[in-house]
């Protein structure tokens, strides 16, 4: 009987042991998740910010004098003051 509670002691003190082993464990990983997440958050953030800068370069060189840009120009031109005839639109009534 005393062996046999022995035994049951022992793996009693290796699941306290595995316990407290998983449990740093998660908390690392809970950490390294955290962390990852306010990398998405910042990358995405640049992404954003990227693609922004993109359609300003891309507008400010459809202004130079090739043809098939001052197409571009003119369509983003025009869409430009279609936006702000419904800001007008939506302010008069």
């Amino acid at each position: 009987m005393k062996v046999l509670l022995n035994k049951v002691g022992e793996k009693l003190e290796k699941l306290i042991d595995s316990h407290s082993l998983l449990t740093q464990e998660n908390k690392i990983l809970l950490e390294q998740k955290e962390n990852l997440l306010q990398e998405i958050s910042l990358l995405k953030s640049n992404i954003k910010n990227l693609n922004h800068r993109l359609n300003e370069v891309v507008i400010s060189n459809s202004f130079q004098n090739n043809q098939n840009d001052n197409v571009l120009a003119k369509k983003k031109i025009n869409m430009f003051l279609r936006e702000i005839d419904k800001c007008i639109a939506l302010l008069n009534n």
